[in-house]
């Protein structure tokens, strides 16, 4: 979001925005260095009474079903595009078509279940990319193809139960992964093997009960392991002791953080958040 802005002034002026709406269909509000349009339709291509000057958008609480082809072809100076809440459904296949600038995509809070063609193909550029808030059930459904320097990705409070072995092969730059809110209980080995740049992982609250021994393996530049709100009895502690200034968070586990703490107590690079 607007980097200047603090998080709380932020969901404030938004909550302040969202309650206008019964004053205005459509509305356009500069705020900071971002523009929050709330009502906008998506018209041949065309959003609504949207300048194309601008670089930093929000679209809210629109009812677009589906994101047309060439949906923001006028709006090629975009660094940043959200389009949160606004239902979408489906993206057709070129919708991001000449979005050479684009480094943040949001697509929070909408009934995206899969994309399995490549939309995002045009967006190689994008760093970030949120799809928390959907329908999603697989991450392999999900086509991230041009994503190949996507660093930041978050897929909170979805529906994902399993995270398959192949599910990030095409986004090798990752360093950031928020799984957090879903219902995964399965997590299959060398899942996260080939992020060598991964440096925070969050799979808090959760439905998982074990991990295999080598879930950590080759993730070298890994500080923050998130683990909050699961059902582990155990974890594997040799990864750990590997792992040079690791924090992992295990708080509201069935583990015994006694005998966890023991285990990695001669290693000082490693901090265990284990008490609730």
């Amino acid at each position: 979001m607007a980097t200047k802005m603090n998080k709380h002034q932020f969901f404030y002026t938004m909550s302040v925005l969202i309650a206008s709406i019964h004053c205005s269909h459509q509305m356009c509000l500069d705020i900071h260095d971002m523009t929050v349009c709330v009502g906008n339709k998506f018209i041949k291509g065309i959003p609504e009474n949207v300048q194309t000057n601008m670089t930093k958008i929000c679209f809210m609480h629109g009812e677009n079903s589906n994101i047309p082809k060439n949906a923001f072809v006028l709006l090629g100076r975009m660094q940043a595009l959200y389009l949160n809440l606004t239902n979408i459904f489906t993206i057709s296949e070129g919708a991001f078509n000449r979005l050479d600038n684009i480094t943040t995509l949001g697509l929070y809070g909408n009934r995206i279940s899969k994309l399995p063609t490549p939309v995002f193909l045009p967006l190689r550029k994008v760093t970030t990319l949120d799809l928390s808030g959907n329908d999603i059930s697989k991450i392999s459904s999900i086509n991230f193809f041009g994503l190949e320097n996507l660093e930041h990705l978050l897929v909170i409070h979805n529906y994902i139960k399993i995270i398959n072995s192949k599910d990030f092969e095409t986004l090798p730059k990752l360093k950031h992964v928020d799984l957090s809110l879903n219902y995964i209980e399965t997590i299959e080995n060398d899942t996260f093997s080939k992020l060598v740049h991964l440096e925070e992982l969050n799979l808090n609250y959760n439905k998982i009960a074990s991990v295999e021994d080598g879930f950590l393996d080759g993730l070298k530049k890994l500080k923050v392991l998130k683990l909050r709100g699961n059902y582990l009895q155990c974890i594997p502690t040799q990864n750990l002791k590997s792992t040079v200034g690791l924090l992992v968070d295990v708080r509201d586990n069935e583990i015994d953080c006694i005998e966890l703490q023991s285990e990695i107590s001669v290693e000082k690079n490693v901090t265990v958040n284990c008490v609730s």
